[in-house]
Order: C-alpha cells, then structure tokens, then sequence
C-alpha cells in the first residue's frame, strides 16, 4: 500500500506538469521534481519501511531519478514548495 501510494503521488505531479503546460522539461528535471511526490508519501508514514525506501531513493546514483532529485529535495527543504513550483515555471 505505501509504495502504491508513492508511485501514485509521483505520477500525479506527472499530471500536474502536463495540466501545467511544462512538459518542455528535460526528462531528468521531471523525473526529479515528481520523485518529490514518492518523498512525501514515504515522509508522512515515516515507518522504517518508509524510510529504507527514502533513504534508497536519495543515494539512488541515476541522473534523473537521483541527481535531479536530490537538486530538488535541496531546494525544497531550504524554499519549500512555492518557490519550488516557481522555479519549475520560470
């Protein structure tokens, strides 16, 4: 159920940057920005299954779902989600 979840919040902000016009992006950035939604589902059961998935994802060495991503979690965690969302737009 959680990894459902995961992958189910991760193809939903696919969705969002299709509804949102930024299918522009490169690959790697989108792959990146929605492993973000597979964080925050793993973050809000925060189990130890959860977090060996977590922990997983971030030393994850492919250049979209890891380097993108960690670019992502950086800024989230430093701007949050609106100025995260900006800059995807911009």
């Amino acid at each position: 159920r959680i990894i459902f979840n995961a992958v189910l919040a991760h193809e939903l902000l696919h969705v969002y940057l299709f509804q949102n016009q930024l299918t522009h992006l490169d690959s790697d950035v989108r792959e990146g920005f929605c492993n973000l939604g597979s964080l925050e589902i793993y973050n809000s059961y925060n189990n130890q299954f959860s977090k060996i998935h977590t922990k997983s994802m971030y030393k994850n060495l492919d250049e979209a779902y890891g380097q993108e991503y960690r670019k992502f979690i950086k800024i989230l965690e430093k701007e949050g989600w609106e100025k995260l969302i900006y800059l995807i737009k911009n």
